[in-house]
């Protein structure tokens, strides 16, 4: 399995299985060769999601609720929840360097206000997994579910409003993202 994550041409490209834990590959310059690195997490984790911030820091979420820090191109991981919050992470969102978003596992939102040093949860008022969160410059957050979408200022993230109709006849949907034009 795997997560992918671009910035400024710059990919990075987590991947795990159950005999070789997880490695990153990076590509740092269209057309040239990936480079792959071990990474250095400690313990066995199945990586859900992976957002470059800027070039400097690198964040990782996964299933067992965890979310990782790196500052040195993912060479190395530190773990910034201080143990599992237990909601897996599925997706990770920023407004800037400093206010980072995770949607999680039963409705929870995870907040950062310190550039993914600490995290706080915030209960919402939406029922489903979140499985994809993004930030608009609006200050809105947008957020994707199984089974519908939903949109909330950033003064008021425990009640998100419903978008339209529900998906639940669509399939899946895993991941929200928008292209300024």
């Amino acid at each position: 399995s795997g997560v992918f994550e671009s910035f400024n041409g710059q990919i990075l490209v987590a991947g795990y299985d159950v005999y070789n834990f997880f490695s990153l590959m990076m590509l740092k310059n269209p057309g040239s060769r990936f480079s792959v690195r071990t990474a250095r997490l400690p313990g066995n984790y199945r990586i859900s999601a992976v957002r470059i911030i800027n070039p400097s820091l690198y964040l990782m979420g996964t299933l067992e609720g965890f979310i990782f820090r790196s500052t040195d191109y993912g060479k190395s991981w530190v773990n910034t929840t201080a143990g599992s919050i237990s909601p897996a992470v599925n997706d990770i969102a920023f407004k800037d360097a400093n206010l980072i978003f995770a949607g999680c596992t039963n409705g929870i939102i995870l907040r950062s206000t310190n550039s993914g040093l600490s995290w706080s949860e915030i209960a919402t008022n939406i029922p489903d997994n979140i499985t994809g969160i993004e930030f608009k410059p609006t200050d809105s957050l947008f957020i994707i579910t199984d089974n519908a979408g939903y949109v909330a200022s950033t003064a008021t993230l425990s009640n998100f409003v419903q978008l339209g109709r529900s998906f639940s006849n669509s399939g899946n949907l895993y991941k929200i993202r928008f292209q300024d034009r």
